[in-house]
């Protein structure tokens, strides 16, 4: 990358496209001895594999878990970051495939520990889904608010008009019986 050529970016200029947790396994994702070539499109990959690790912590009890030996193996062998990273697909995997749920819990604890030895996964999963590293949690909370007040005094023009700008922002609503929940798409 070459400043005078203009295609160097900055953290903060990546940090309004991208989640510093996005960002950080992107650069996690090559070797350290090998060159990261950083396009949008591995970024935005790295969310979707964000996205899959929180929702296999989905019901995990906050308790402390055990780093994994395979893990800690891979990181030994001259920081093998990426083969680290693969040893968490293979957690995400065996988590979705236990059906005993205290079997699963101690696995969901000790993939968040070894997710966490790299920085990832520091967040809960419901402020993951709603994107509250990038957004104004409460400005949502008002706006579904609005949303709500409309609805009742049957604005139904002005209710659309609100979830259409939450959904130019990213975020999705969905309406049950026991209110509105939220999440960043």
């Amino acid at each position: 990358m070459s400043k005078s050529l203009g295609n160097f970016f900055t953290v903060e200029e990546l940090r309004g496209t991208y989640t510093g947790e996005a960002i950080r396994l992107t650069l996690l994702s090559a070797h350290y001895r090998q060159p990261l070539d950083w396009r949008p499109e591995v970024a935005v990959q790295s969310a979707a594999i964000l996205d899959r690790f929180y929702t296999a912590l989905e019901g995990c009890p906050d308790e402390s878990g055990t780093v994994s030996d395979t893990f800690l193996k891979c990181l030994k062998d001259d920081l093998n970051i990426p083969e680290a990273l693969s040893q968490l697909h293979t957690m995400v995997s065996d988590i979705h495939k236990e059906k005993d749920l205290s079997q699963k819990k101690t696995l969901q604890c000790n993939f968040k520990a070894s997710a966490n030895l790299l920085g990832l996964l520091e967040s809960t999963t419901e402020n993951w889904f709603k994107g509250t590293e990038n957004d104004d949690v409460l400005w949502v909370e008002d706006m579904i608010e609005k949303r709500h007040q409309a609805k009742k005094n049957k604005d139904f023009k002005e209710a659309d008009a609100i979830r259409d700008r939450l959904k130019e922002k990213g975020i999705l609503l969905e309406d049950t019986s026991t209110g509105t929940t939220w999440k960043k798409k």
